[in-house]
């Protein structure tokens, strides 16, 4: 049935895409709106919108009431309650997802044209950068677990923009600056909007000529920003360089690593970390111990030495004591970790007294980390 979207509620389903002005879809059918989706739409001067009937009563749906709960945790996080706060982890991945829905909400504005709203930007994000002072890396090591790889960018913008902010908190930057870090991360593909979407959605890997055309998402994105009176020059340049590399090989400008902004050089192993460990439409997830080993063995070519040092002491710290499975079937716990060699550490056998010291038996590694 066709709807006004001044008559619209939450709760109502979508029976076709909306589709904007540039025939890119705002909404997609099968969407259960949201107060927050129904004002986009409005935003979009879109008059009418066919849904299926509305729901008993005309009230939101328990899908529905989450949303809501979910964004109300974003706006009200300093005055959560205890409950809330004692759940931890579950409170933060809670307001994590919605957090992803807001910058997909964002992100689809962006591909109708319209402007990025930093105000709105900011409001969603930096409340959730503000938790990483009550959480402990467990949180940045399991994000790449709630990445659907046909929501990709939506979900690698907001980890690319925690685990940026994290290093660069434990690198020791003062408060203002590593939250000036998430920022930057999560600005960092917004020009991917303005990507062809069968490229950016597309099912294998990219040909020669659409990831030449992928590789001016860093330009794109500051064309975007750029003119943004409330960014920091530093946010700015980081979004321009996060693909520039120590070798001088990476893009858009082909810079070496002296002359990249120290934001940009954190973002560059927060966005590799995280698009390596996550399944994305062009490739599967890689093992999270093989993605630590390949930053590791790439530093001196690729990336800052002090940015990598600080992730892999963070990622040292967190697999201490952690149970894990060798690539012959053995479980075990890490009793020893040389920082050094994080990845090759020293595992007790669950079923034997056995201890495997991976430095020494280069045939044995870590096939999966379970707890």
């Amino acid at each position: 049935m066709k709807v006004k979207t001044s008559h619209l509620m939450p709760g109502y389903v979508l029976q076709k895409d909306i589709i904007g002005k540039s025939n890119r879809p705002i909404a997609l059918k099968g969407t259960e709106l949201t107060e927050h989706q129904i004002q986009m739409i409005r935003k979009f001067l879109i008059d009418t919108v066919e849904i299926d009937e509305p729901l008993s009563g005309n009230k939101p749906s328990k899908k529905v009431k989450e949303q809501t709960e979910e964004k109300k945790a974003v706006d009200n996080i300093r005055s959560a309650s205890i409950q809330d706060k004692e759940n931890g982890y579950k409170y933060f991945l809670k307001v994590y997802k919605n957090v992803v829905n807001v910058f997909k909400e964002q992100f689809l504005q962006w591909q109708q044209s319209m402007p990025i709203s930093i105000p709105d930007l900011r409001n969603a994000i930096i409340p959730l950068l503000e938790e990483l002072e009550n959480i402990d890396a467990n949180v940045i090591f399991s994000l790449h677990h709630y990445a659907r790889s046909d929501e990709y960018i939506f979900h690698h913008s907001v980890a690319t923009s925690l685990i940026s902010a994290f290093i660069a908190k434990e690198m020791g930057y003062r408060r203002g600056e590593w939250i000036q870090v998430g920022l930057a991360g999560v600005l960092c593909d917004c020009g991917m909007a303005k990507m062809d979407t069968d490229v950016i959605q597309k099912q294998g890997s990219l040909t020669s000529e659409e990831f030449k055309n992928i590789k001016k998402h860093p330009q794109t994105s500051y064309a975007m920003i750029k003119d943004l009176p409330s960014l920091t020059s530093g946010v700015q340049l980081a979004v321009l360089q996060h693909h520039e590399r120590g070798n001088g090989e990476g893009y858009p400008l082909g810079m070496t690593l002296n002359k990249v902004h120290p934001y940009a050089r954190i973002i560059a192993v927060a966005d590799s970390y995280h698009a390596m460990a996550t399944t994305t439409c062009y490739r599967k997830a890689r093992n999270l111990v093989n993605v630590i080993e390949e930053l590791h063995i790439s530093t001196i070519r690729l990336y800052d030495l002090d940015v990598v040092n600080t992730f892999l002491n963070i990622f040292s710290n967190w697999l201490e004591h952690s149970k894990v499975v060798l690539n012959n079937g053995i479980t075990g716990e890490i009793v020893f970790v040389n920082k050094q060699e994080p990845t090759r550490p020293i595992v007790k056998s669950n079923d034997s007294d056995d201890i495997f010291s991976l430095e020494q038996l280069p045939e044995l590694y870590i096939d999966k980390i379970i707890g």
